[in-house]
C-alpha cells in the first residue's frame, strides 16, 4: 500500500538552508536541454490527469458567520481503477484588509504549475533531502507565462503560488492501494528578500510528482501547445491522450465517452447532455483548430435507447504532428528506462492491416479497442500470436468442413491469449496444424497450480529471514533510503547462498544494481554498506544477491 501524509505547513517550522540539496541523475534524465525539446515538458500521469482544478474561479471572503468554502469532493477512474479526491481550499489572509478569504486551486494555478515545472527542466530541477522542487523568480514564471499568452501580474503569481502552497489534495483509491494527502507544493520558501518578483523562491512539489520523478514514469508532451489552449478541458483532454494512447496512429482513433469526460475531468456537470455535450465538443474544436494540431478531426455516435441519448462515444483522429510526438516521447521513456531493442521495435500499423482483414471478422470498433490496449511488446507480441492462433483453428475447422465464426474466433483467440502450435517466419500461414484448445479440467488443474505457486510466493514475504534482513536494509541505509528504494522489494527465492529479490519496475531494479549492491553507502554516523554485505550479515554463507524485475506471478516457484 502506498501511503503518504505531508503537509506544506509542517515543513515550513524548517529552514530552507537546513535542506541538503543533490542532482542526482534522476533530476538530469527529467532536464530537457537539447534544443531540439524546447516546445515539451514533461506530465505526471494520474497526476496531471486527475479533475484537481476547480474550473471557473471560486474564492470567498469569510465573513462574520465564519462560512468557509466546502471540500470540493469528485470520484474519478484512472486505468480503470477509481478513485475518491477532496480538494481542500486554500485559507489565506489578505494583507490590505485582514481578511480570510478561501480558494480553489484554479484554472491560473494549473498554469502556473505547468510553468514552474517548464522552468524545472530548464536545468533548474533540485533534491532537497528526499523531495524535489525548483528554483525560480516570480519575473520568471509573469515572463514564461507572458510568452505562452497568459497575462498574469506578479502579485497573481505570487498569491497563485501560496494557493498552491496550501490548498491540499486527498486521494484515495477505493482498494485502499493509495492513499495520500499533500499539498499542491510541499514547501514553499525564499532564498533571497523580497525584490519586485525577481527574488529566488523554492517550491517542492507534490509527492506523486517527486515518487514520479524518482522512478522515471514521466512522459513528454508538447507543452507550446498545451500552453496556447483557451479551455481547461482542452488542456487535460491533451494530458489524458498523450499519457493514454502510447501507440497513436493517424488512422487509429482514441475512442472516449462523454460520460468518461464528465466523470474524470472535473468539468462543470451540466444538467442536460445536450449542454454537456456542447462543453465536450468546444473543447474537441479547440484541439481541432489549425494552430494547435492535435486532432484532424473528431466525430461522435451517440447511443440511444428508446429515443433518448444515453451517452456518446467520441473518436478522435490525431493529427500527424501528435503521432511524431508520441513517438518522441515513447523513444525518451525506452531510453529512459532502460528497455531493449527487442521492446521499442514493433509496428502498429503493420498490426492494424493485418487485424483488419476480412477472414477476422472483426469491425473497426473492435478492432480500436484491441489497439489502443497496446502499451508494450507484449502486448503486442499477444494479439500477434493469437491472431495467428486463430487462423490455425479456423483453417483446420474448414478442413473438416465445420462451421466457424471468425469474430467469435478471434476475440475468444484474443482474450484467452491463444498461443499457434506452429510459425512460419512469426507470421500467420494457412494449412497450419489447429490450435491445441485444453479441456476446462487442465485449465483448473493449471489455475490451481499457479495460485499455489503464488500463496508459496506471498508466505515468503513473511519469513523470518526476510524480515530479518528487511530490518537489517532499514538500518543500513536509512529509513529514507529504505522507503525510497527498498521498501517495495518482494523475495522470490531465499537460501544459506543466495537471495533473490524482485523490484517494481527495471527502473528501480536497475538503480538498486547500480547504486547499493556493491557500491558502498548508508547513514553519516555509521560505517557505509553495501546490500551484498548487509544480507552477509543475516546469511554469513550467502554468495549472490540477484535483483530481478516483475510481480510474482512472473516468476517461477524456486
Amino acid at each position: 500500500m502506498f501511503k503518504i501524509y505531508n503537509m506544506s505547513n509542517n515543513d515550513t517550522k524548517k529552514d530552507l538552508a537546513k535542506y541538503t540539496q543533490t542532482k542526482p541523475e534522476q533530476l538530469h534524465l527529467f532536464e530537457l536541454l537539447d534544443p531540439s525539446l524546447q516546445d515539451y515538458s514533461n506530465s505526471i500521469e494520474l497526476y496531471d490527469t486527475m479533475p484537481k482544478y476547480h474550473i471557473g474561479g471560486v474564492e470567498r471572503i469569510i465573513d462574520k458567520t465564519g462560512e468557509f468554502l466546502p471540500v470540493l469532493q469528485r470520484d474519478f477512474v484512472h486505468r480503470g481503477k477509481p478513485y475518491k479526491l477532496d480538494i481542500l481550499p486554500a485559507s489565506i489572509i489578505d494583507k490590505k484588509t485582514g481578511k480570510t478569504i478561501n480558494y480553489y486551486p484554479s484554472q491560473r494555478e494549473e498554469l502556473v504549475e505547468d510553468a514552474l515545472r517548464k522552468i524545472a527542466t530548464k536545468g533548474r530541477v533540485m533534491k532537497f533531502d528526499e523531495k524535489v522542487g525548483v528554483k525560480f523568480t516570480y519575473y520568471e514564471v509573469q515572463q514564461e507565462l507572458k510568452k505562452m499568452g497568459h497575462g498574469y501580474s506578479i502579485t497573481e503569481i505570487k498569491l497563485a503560488v501560496e494557493i498552491l502552497g496550501k490548498a491540499g489534495i486527498e486521494i484515495t483509491s477505493k482498494d485502499d492501494e493509495v492513499s495520500i494527502t499533500s499539498n499542491f507544493f510541499t514547501y514553499i520558501g525564499k532564498e533571497t528578500q523580497e525584490m519586485a518578483g525577481k527574488e529566488r523562491v523554492v517550491v517542492m512539489f507534490h509527492s506523486l510528482v517527486t515518487k514520479s520523478i524518482n522512478r522515471g514514469d514521466y512522459r513528454l508532451f508538447n507543452y507550446d501547445k498545451l500552453m496556447t489552449m483557451k479551455m481547461p478541458l482542452a488542456r487535460w483532454l491533451h494530458k489524458r491522450i498523450s499519457h493514454m494512447f502510447l501507440q497513436a496512429t493517424i488512422n487509429n482513433p482514441y475512442e472516449i465517452k462523454l460520460s468518461t469526460i464528465v466523470r474524470d475531468s472535473g468539468m462543470k456537470n451540466y444538467k442536460t447532455i445536450s449542454e454537456r455535450s456542447r462543453q465536450v465538443e468546444k473543447a474537441l474544436d479547440e484541439l481541432n483548430k489549425e494552430e494547435i494540431n492535435i486532432l484532424t478531426k473528431w466525430e461522435k455516435s451517440p447511443e440511444i435507447s428508446k429515443n433518448k441519448i444515453l451517452d456518446i462515444k467520441y473518436s478522435l483522429f490525431m493529427s500527424e504532428e501528435f503521432v511524431s510526438d508520441a513517438k518522441k516521447a515513447n523513444k525518451l521513456a525506452n531510453l529512459r528506462l532502460g528497455s531493449s531493442e527487442e521492446e521499442k521495435t514493433y509496428n502498429i500499423d503493420e498490426l492494424r492491416q493485418e487485424i483488419e482483414k476480412p477472414i477476422y471478422g472483426l469491425t473497426k470498433s473492435v478492432i480500436n479497442g484491441y489497439i489502443n490496449k497496446i502499451n508494450n511488446r507484449g502486448d503486442y507480441d499477444k494479439i500477434e500470436q493469437a491472431l495467428e492462433a486463430a487462423l490455425e483453428y479456423m483453417e483446420k475447422k474448414k478442413s473438416r468442413n465445420e462451421e466457424v465464426n471468425p469474430a467469435a474466433t478471434t476475440k475468444a483467440a484474443i482474450s484467452q491469449a491463444w498461443v499457434p502450435t506452429k510459425k512460419s517466419g512469426g507470421k500467420a500461414t494457412q494449412g497450419q496444424v489447429v490450435v491445441s484448445k485444453i479441456s476446462e479440467e487442465e485449465k483448473r488443474s493449471l489455475e490451481k497450480a499457479r495460485e499455489k505457486k503464488l500463496d508459496n510466493l506471498k508466505q515468503l514475504q513473511n519469513d523470518p529471514t526476510w524480515i530479518e534482513i528487511q530490518n537489517k536494509l532499514k538500518d543500513g541505509f536509512g529509513l529514507e533510503i529504505w522507503e525510497k528504494w527498498f521498501s517495495t522489494l518482494q523475495v522470490v527465492a531465499i537460501s544459506e547462498t543466495k537471495l533473490i529479490l524482485t523490484a517494481v519496475d527495471k527502473f528501480q531494479r536497475d538503480w538498486i544494481i547500480r547504486e547499493f549492491l556493491t557500491k558502498k553507502t548508508g547513514n553519516m554516523n555509521q560505517e557505509p554498506k553495501n546490500l551484498l554485505n548487509l544480507v552477509s550479515e543475516i546469511l554469513p554463507n550467502v554468495k549472490e544477491v540477484l535483483v530481478l524485475a516483475g510481480s510474482l506471478d512472473a516468476f517461477p516457484q524456486r
